[in-house]
């Protein structure tokens, strides 16, 4: 049996190789703008992807008659590995862009875990330039960087958007695949080849080159015959170029200095700027901005301010301005904004924080916009969401939820109180606790109510007449909460001008419609037609009286005591007090 000559293959016509000329450039053009744009293409809500595309089987030769037919290839199926657990760094720099949201965002976009991490070293890093462009960068597990820089839409929407889209991008690797879809296929030969020859497998896609490594803060090189010391003017101007992508040891800058890194120490009579972390310190006589984490020391004379996490101090002259996360100390002589705080805050006129575990001091006014656990001080007036701790203030106090004891010399507020609340005025919504003040007001009472009016929705005000062997005429007001009672009034003797003003203030025991109830009060007695300021005589009142509910609005007591003088007429003389009275609901 001869074999037939193969048949030469057929040169492509003019059209075909157009067409696969064109097909080529349309490829490199697709690469490009996936590489570049800040958007991605979306078709109903669903991320544009390309099909992907099966081999053909190879050609075999025709079997003979009455041979058996050749058992079926297996079919394959690729499983598709679910995407791992990203690392992610986020530099927002001075925009208003909150990293979380940005975690979130990218999380939703690749459909797995995103971790935030506190330095470079993460697997996806995200970094928003000075010049309103971002940059993304993703290291695969085979330790390939690839980076894109883009510019970024000024609506915070929109940009966490594109961030994600980016992040996407390069972590899937979409561009190698969309050029691997679309790389034209070798034709196969018209006439079948025999059977004992097998089809050449399709050749594989050139892989895209790779991109240079993004400029970590560890692996930035110097490029000079001192590496690791460096003297600016005002930046640019300085001993070693691009000192921005530069980790030093030691940068001392007369007007301004920009570096990439410290490892040691930054001084400047001006101002610096470190692009990414800092171990070591960082001083500038008019600013020191950090964009990165520290590890050390930052100060300044006027202003200071630091985008990254800090472990250590940060302190500035006039303004301090930290909104991320800080373990240590932070200061600011007239005014300090931190983030996330687990030490201390201090500042001279103004604070303001999100998060506190620690102390929050500030001359004036503190603000804790999230949770305070620890101690809040301010000199006129401080602010929180919910405190765990002690809240001290001269002049009044503000928290929905307060665990713990709050002092303010004039008025003290909380929405949830747990615990101890002073002040002059005290005003608060569920209360289990205590209350101690002239006034105090509550909405429900689990506690104590200790003042001249306290005011409780589940407890009691009641108008009271009396009359007693000292005085025969009583008209006054009686404040009942929980287990405690207080009292305002005025009486007269009827045979002269004489008028005295008491309060007091007691226990509430109930049994039944019975209740006892003793108590202290301490009136002052005075002359209509006396010269003298100073009152005619001051007594104490020791007290005990029973009361009994007859009706739901009346209520008829009796009781008895001694009165003994403390100043004036009667000073240190003892009488004995019978009284009986009603009050009215």
């Amino acid at each position: 049996m001869t074999n037939r000559p193969e048949r030469p293959a057929k040169a492509l016509a003019p059209r075909a190789l157009r067409e696969r000329v064109w097909t080529a450039w349309f490829a490199v053009a697709c690469s490009a703008l996936i590489l570049l744009a800040p958007t991605r293409v979306r078709a109903n809500d669903a991320t544009f992807s390309p099909p992907a595309t099966t081999p053909a089987a190879p050609p075999t030769a025709q079997a003979p008659a009455g041979a058996a037919s050749p058992p079926a290839a297996p079919s394959t199926t690729v499983a598709t590995a679910s995407a791992p657990a990203l690392t992610l760094f986020v530099n927002v720099g001075a925009s208003t862009l909150d990293r979380e949201r940005i975690r979130a965002a990218i999380a939703r976009e690749l459909g797995v875990s995103v971790s935030l991490a506190d330095n470079a070293d993460a697997t996806l890093r995200v970094s928003v330039l000075s010049d309103a462009r971002l940059n993304v960068a993703y290291t695969s597990p085979a330790g390939e960087v690839l980076e894109r820089t883009v510019d970024l839409p000024t609506q915070a929407e929109r940009a966490e958007e594109v961030i994600a889209l980016m992040a996407g991008n390069l972590s899937r690797d979409e561009a190698a695949e969309l050029l691997a879809s679309l790389t034209p296929k070798a034709a196969p030969n018209e006439a079948s080849a025999p059977a004992t020859i097998a089809a050449a497998p399709p050749p594989k896609p050139a892989a895209l080159p790779k991109k240079p490594a993004p400029p970590r803060p560890e692996e930035l090189r110097l490029h000079s015959d001192r590496p690791g010391v460096n003297a600016s003017l005002l930046h640019p101007i300085a001993l070693l170029p691009d000192s921005e992508k530069r980790v030093l040891a030691l940068e001392l800058s007369l007007l301004h200095g920009r570096v990439g890194a410290i490892q040691g120490m930054g001084l400047a009579l001006g101002g610096i700027t470190v692009e990414h972390q800092v171990d070591g310190a960082v001083y500038g006589m008019g600013f020191t901005r950090v964009t990165g984490p520290l590890r050390g020391l930052q100060a300044s004379a006027f202003y200071s301010e630091g985008r990254g996490s800090l472990q250590g101090i940060a302190s500035s002259g006039l303004v301090l301005y930290h909104p991320g996360p800080a373990l240590g100390l932070t200061g600011g002589g007239l005014v300090t904004i931190d983030g996330d705080l687990q030490g201390a805050s201090v500042s001279g006129i103004f604070g303001l924080a999100h998060d506190v575990r620690g102390m929050e001091l500030s001359g004036l006014v503190s603000l804790v916009r999230g949770d305070l656990d620890g101690l809040l001080i301010s000199g006129v007036f401080h602010a929180s969401q919910r405190t765990r701790g002690i809240g001290l203030s001269g002049v009044a106090a503000r928290s929905r939820s307060f665990q713990g004891l709050s002092v303010a010399s004039v008025a003290n507020v909380t929405g949830e109180l747990d615990g101890v609340s002073l002040g002059l005025v005290n005003v608060g919504g569920n209360v289990r606790g205590v209350q101690i003040g002239l006034v105090n007001v509550a909405g429900e009472l689990d506690g104590l109510q200790l003042g001249l009016a306290n005011f409780a929705r589940n407890g009691d005000t009641q108008l009271e007449a009396f009359s007693s062997n000292l005085s025969p005429a009583n008209l006054g007001v009686k404040f009942r909460t929980g287990y405690a009672y207080s009292e305002l009034g005025i009486g007269s003797p009827l045979s002269n001008r004489e008028y005295s003003a008491f309060g007091g203030l007691g226990a509430h025991l109930p049994l039944g419609k019975f209740a006892i109830e003793p108590g202290a009060r301490v009136s002052v007695t005075d002359d209509a037609n006396a010269n003298n300021s100073a009152p005619k005589r001051t007594d104490v009142h020791a007290q005990v009286r029973l009361s009994f509910a007859l009706l739901p609005f009346f209520e008829p007591f009796v009781g008895g005591g001694a009165r003994r003088g403390v100043h004036g007429v009667g000073l240190n003389q003892t009488e004995p007090e019978v009284f009986a009275g009603v009050a009215i609901f």
